[in-house]
């Protein structure tokens, strides 16, 4: 199962983030998120983590801008962007991976999640909010269980270290990774290195 930790501003907080072996570093570009990331590819680490771009209905050339500006692996999509905004990207990037966040509130965000099986990667569900992700608040997870599309996705929204034994357990057969943000934050955009290394170590057995 893949660790995707998001929302991070500090270059010195990111590469402790880094060595701790995490699949995803999340980055958001999105100005009225308490988490938007100014750094520049010059600032944040190269490391084994990919880097993966948050975007709210940014512009094709903005999104495009930033994917070359902070060499971006992956851009995650939390606004209303459409299929054909999707398959411009695509279009455009073609090596990197496409995560479409759905804002859950009800089993009818999860029938929505079927139109971007041809244009996105992965799936990122989340807890539906004004702040578009970084609410600290879970959803329903059984609502996943209607899931039945094709895209593997992550789950994010609220998840805490008191939760790694239950998703550690989860045996959904779609379930790919895990988005960590709020709850592992000494204050918005720093993660505590301890509480994360604590979730590794339980998911993972060590």
């Amino acid at each position: 199962m893949k660790i995707k930790v998001c929302g991070l501003t500090d270059p010195a907080n990111i590469a402790e983030v880094a060595q701790l072996g995490v699949d995803y570093l999340g980055f958001i570009f999105y100005s009225k998120s308490k988490r938007y990331c100014t750094l520049h590819k010059e600032i944040i680490p190269s490391t084994l983590s990919k880097r993966v771009g948050v975007f709210v209905n940014a512009s094709l050339d903005e999104v495009q801008s930033d994917i070359q500006r902070c060499q971006l692996d992956a851009i995650q999509l939390h606004g209303e962007e459409s299929q054909s905004y999707i398959f411009s990207l695509r279009e455009q990037n073609k090596e990197v991976e496409i995560i479409k966040a759905i804002s859950v509130s009800d089993e009818s965000s999860i029938r929505q999640a079927h139109q971007y099986t041809t244009c996105a990667d992965y799936l990122l569900f989340d807890t539906a909010s004004h702040l578009r992700g970084g609410s600290g608040k879970k959803f329903d997870w059984t609502l996943l269980d209607k899931y039945q599309g094709d895209l593997p996705f992550f789950i994010s929204g609220g998840i805490e270290v008191e939760d790694a034994p239950v998703l550690q357990s989860w045996n959904h057969p779609l379930l790919y990774g895990i988005d960590l943000n709020s709850r592992f934050e000494t204050r918005p955009g720093i993660k505590d290195i301890n509480l994360l290394n604590t979730f590794i170590k339980t998911l993972y057995h060590e």
